[in-house]
Parts: C-alpha cells; structure tokens; sequence
C-alpha cells in the first residue's frame, strides 16, 4: 500500500468519532514495515492530541534489526500480536516456518498481557496441550481457535477433548497461568439468558477493512486476498448493519447458541450466507465450552468459600445450569 492511500484512508475514517483502532493485516504486515513506521509517526505527529491503538499482526518471521529497535522504542503506543501456532513443529506444519526464540523473547518481554494467536489444523491438533504449554513456558499468553474452512471430521472431535482435558490438568497444577482463551469463563453466564443474538465480530459494522487499492471492505475475510472479488458482489447485499441478518434460525433450540463462535467470512465463502455456520463444528465448540466449565468448576470449588467472588457464582450457576443438556459436567 502506498504511503499516501494509507493517509487518506486514516484522514477519512477520522470524521468516525468511534474511532479507536488500527490495525495493520496481510499477508505479512512486516515486509512492508517502512510503510507501518512511516505512518504511525506521521499520525503521532499529526494528531498529538487523538488517542488511537495501533495493532499488528505478524508471522514473526520478518523483524530486523531497525524494527526491533523501533517497536522497542513505540512497545506503549503499538501492539503486535504473534501467530504462533504452537512449538517449532506445529509452527513448520502450518506455517512452513520456524519463530527464533528471539521473538519469542521479545513479544513476552514488550507485550506481557497481548496473547499469541494460535490456529488449529488438523496437523497441529494431536498436539495442542503441548503448543499452548510451549506458548506459556516462554511466558506468552495463547489465543487459540480451531481453523475455519478445513473439513473437520468427528473423529478429531475426541482427540480436541483430549488435548482439552490434558490442559485442564496443566492449568489446574500451574494456577497462576492465565489459561488459554479456549477456557474464557467470562462469556458462560450468557447460556443464563434467553435466547438471544449477539454478534461474534464487528464485521462491517463496527469494523472495516481496506486492500492496498483503497477499497473497503466488512473485514479482510471479505477482501480479494481471500474471497474472489466476483464474489464480493453477492456479498454486498447483505446489510452489515442489520444484526437479524446474521442470525442462524437452525441454532434457535441450541443452549449454548449464546456463547458460540463463528466467522461471518467464512459462512459466506462456503454456505453463501454470513448467518449459515459450519455445523460440522458444533461438537468442538460443545466440547470447548465442556472442557471451560470442569477447569472452572474445579478452581472455584477449591477454594475457600468466603474468597469465591461474585462472578464466580455466576459461573457457577451457569455451569449448574449447563448439566441439564450435558451431564457430564456434574
């Protein structure tokens, strides 16, 4: 992208008073970072006054020796977030490289709070306990998430819960680890609610995505990199803003429907229609939510009864109300 297109895409979407984030994607953002430099200075120099995060995403596979040094320099004023798909092999599996424990270092050390994102093959799944606890061991935290558009079959439903069940006992002997998102207890007091509908991502409505052209799109999912841009024509019929859009009406009767994941991108490539999700993920996502309610049960019941908070109720009683549709929580 061209200097002068990034600037004008910035001075545009300034007018947008919810403006808070930036954020440089690819393809690997790093291989044109004179262009990542070049316009965060401008921007802090024009805009002293404008409080913005600026975020990116890299394979770690293109840092210098000038890039180092400037992150090290602006570590508080932009974020990088690190694809990092579990140990050296998992990484060469799905990603054809290897991180130098360099980077692995210097994430840890800059960005202490800001997970690793980790993606899930079919390659990398027998092996998922061991890249997320070689993610913590070099002090990162994970972000972890099964890979959409790979034909995921029901036996690799039983090994996900294995691998699950393996990080359940890792968590529950390290308790000072902040457990992979994959566990997020934060979200399980939704299934005490009724049914209701609650975006998973702000594709096209709280969020935009642009190519190097210019042009705009719901989110990068949408862009020529990954859908033809014959495609894209179709696509824009539907109403990013209208939420009832993206509803699936086949997971109305489903319990936890309020707290499952999906990519409207990806609905859209592969079913036509951002609101039709993959059902063949609905025993992983089950299993995930099982796997967050055993590790979150047995931490809270470990305690002492006057040191469990508020919101741990609540997790449990949203675990209590989950072992009416999957006992095996209980």
């Amino acid at each position: 992208m061209p200097l002068i297109t990034a600037k004008n895409i910035i001075q545009k979407e300034l007018s947008d008073p919810d403006l808070s984030v930036i954020e440089f994607h690819g393809g690997e953002p790093l291989l044109n970072f004179p262009l990542i430099r070049d316009l965060c200075e401008w921007f802090w120099q024009s805009y002293p006054e404008k409080k913005m995060g600026f975020f990116l995403t890299t394979n770690g596979t293109k840092f210098t020796e000038e890039s180092f040094d400037w992150f090290q320099q602006h570590n508080e004023q932009i974020t990088c977030c690190l694809s990092l798909d579990g140990n050296a092999e998992m990484n060469l599996l799905n990603r054809g490289c290897e991180i130098s424990d360099r980077v692995l270092s210097f994430m840890a050390t800059l960005w202490p709070h800001q997970s690793v994102k980790m993606t899930i093959s079919t390659q990398t799944l027998p092996m998922l306990a061991d890249g997320v606890i070689f993610a913590h061991e070099h002090g990162l935290q994970v972000s972890a998430n099964l890979a959409y558009g790979i034909n995921w079959k029901e036996s690799n439903v039983e090994v996900y819960a294995e691998q699950l069940n393996i990080l359940i006992e890792y968590y529950l002997k390290h308790p000072s680890i902040n457990p992979c998102k994959i566990f997020d207890a934060s979200i399980l007091a939704k299934v005490l609610l009724p049914y209701s509908f609650d975006r998973h991502c702000g594709a096209g409505k709280t969020f935009k995505a642009y190519d190097t052209d210019g042009k705009v799109y719901p989110c990068h999912v949408f862009a020529g990199n990954t859908m033809e841009t014959s495609r894209w024509e179709d696509a824009e019929a539907t109403d990013f803003k209208d939420d009832k859009q993206f509803d699936d009406p086949e997971c109305g009767e489903c319990p936890i429907h309020n707290i499952c994941p999906t990519c409207y991108g990806m609905n859209f490539i592969e079913r036509g229609d951002v609101s039709r999700r993959d059902k063949n993920m609905c025993e992983f996502i089950k299993a995930e939510k099982l796997a967050t309610c055993m590790l979150h049960k047995q931490k809270i019941l470990s305690k002492n009864i006057d040191s469990v908070t508020e919101e741990e109720y609540l997790v449990l009683k949203a675990i209590q109300h989950m072992t009416k549709f999957y006992p095996k929580i209980g």
